[in-house]
This record gives C-alpha cells, sequence and structure tokens, in this order.
C-alpha cells in the first residue's frame, strides 16, 4: 500500500504515465526507491532504540526465534538488512549533554571595569565603557558575543525585540496589542 501510495506520487511529481518504469522516475527526481527508505529507516530506528540512554528493554531483548513463517520480526528484519549490506556496529551509548559550567570553570562578572556614578555619565559613554569592559574580560577571539535587546515606545502598546551575533541576527516584531509585561 505505501508503494502504491509512493508510485502515484512519483507519477504525479513527474506527469509520467502508469506504464513508465518506477526507477526511472525515481531516477528523474533524485529520490530512492520506497524499499531502500524503509530499510535504511528500520535501521536507523533500531540503532537509536538501541542507544536510548536509560532504556533497559532493548539492551536486554532476547532475540527468540518466531512461529511466523512469512513474515520476520523487527530484530531479525534489521539483521538481515545488516548483514546484506555488511554493516557492522556495536551499539554504543549517546553522549549525555552536560553543562559546560560543570567541565570548565567560567568566570562572570556583572560590574565594569572602571568604578563610575551612572547619573553622572551620557547613554553613549556608559555603552562605550560597557563595550570596554566586554572586549577587555571577554575577547571575540575566545567568546561568542550575543546582543539582545527589547523596546517599546511609551503610549504605544506595541514592542518589538532583537537578538544580533557575528555570525547571525535575528528580529521579531511580535503581533499588535503586544505588550513587553508578556
Amino acid at each position: 500500500m505505501l508503494e502504491h501510495a509512493h508510485n502515484q506520487a512519483l507519477r504525479l511529481i513527474t506527469g509520467a504515465l502508469k506504464t513508465t518504469p518506477i526507477d526511472a522516475m525515481t531516477f528523474i527526481t533524485s529520490s530512492k526507491p520506497i524499499q531502500e527508505l524503509i530499510k535504511e529507516k528500520e535501521v536507523l530506528l533500531h540503532e537509536k532504540l538501541f542507544r536510548t540512554p536509560g532504556d533497559k528493554y532493548w539492551k536486554t531483548y532476547e532475540n527468540k526465534p518466531r512461529n511466523l513463517k512469512t513474515q520476520n520480526g523487527f530484530i531479525e528484519k534489521v539483521t538481515e538488512i545488516k548483514t546484506d549490506f555488511e554493516i557492522k556496529s556495536k551499539p554504543q551509548p549517546l553522549y549525555q549533554q552536560r553543562n559546560p559550567a560543570d567541565v570548565e570553570q567560567v568566570e562572570c562578572y556583572l560590574h565594569l571595569q572602571q568604578s563610575i556614578i551612572k547619573g553622572e555619565l551620557g547613554t553613549e559613554t556608559l555603552r562605550h565603557l560597557a563595550l570596554e569592559t566586554m572586549n577587555i574580560r571577554y575577547p571575540q577571539d575566545k567568546w561568542l558575543h550575543i546582543f539582545t535587546d527589547g523596546s517599546q515606545i511609551d503610549g504605544y502598546i506595541n514592542a518589538g525585540a532583537g537578538i544580533y551575533c557575528e555570525r547571525s541576527s535575528y528580529e521579531v516584531c511580535p503581533k499588535s496589542n503586544a505588550s513587553d509585561l508578556k
């Protein structure tokens, strides 16, 4: 049934007649035959199941012979595919996500390099001092600098937000009647 739907989709995409060979349509569309896709997905699912941390069912699963003569089970089918394609793999656990602070000590500073009184300096001066402090404590060749900003114009309900770094930028204009309190 899945193969039939796949073949119909190929005919729709290519505009081919029913007598057109399936191999020709898969070649024209640069897609793989559905049987190959199913085999790939079976092997990938098998590997994911065996590598999932904390799952003991698949790691202790015993591959017993089944009484079905016409149909193989999931494990038997994957084993057969691996044998046919000579895939040799030993399931290894996936890497656990770790907090970078657990690996390396990160120093965090929340004050400027110089002692200042905020009310005595203008906005531009404060901005330059903040950028200077960032470049001294966190040099750009060793740290990725990410800048964020949000704004709301007084008297208006709509707000905006943006994120910028050297590698990419992103800005958002929320729906109308958005509040900076959301």
